[in-house]
């Protein structure tokens, strides 16, 4: 925003409409995206790679125990589904 001239002219605010807390009913707040403090690059790229970090190592673990549970079950036919048919009166 800082870095576009069409949006030199502009007013930009954030709306946050979160409760302060669990038990606290909601509360409008408007935030001046003027009054949000700015970050360094060396720690915006800090947060960005612990996050990456992060996000890789979930993936993974999501990924083998995916893959672990998968294993534990019998092999299904392609087409064949698990659900009960709509119109089986079996059921």
């Amino acid at each position: 925003m800082l870095q576009d001239a069409d949006l030199d002219e502009a007013h930009f605010v954030i709306l946050d409409f979160s409760a302060p807390k669990s038990t606290l009913p909601r509360d409008l707040k408007v935030i001046e995206v003027s009054d949000v403090p700015r970050v360094s690059e060396a720690t915006k790229v800090e947060m960005l790679s612990v996050f990456a970090e992060g996000y890789f190592l979930a993936a993974a673990e999501l990924s083998s125990a995916t893959t672990v549970q998968d294993a534990d079950k019998p092999a299904r036919e392609p087409g064949v589904s698990d659900q009960p048919d709509l119109f089986d009166g079996d059921h």
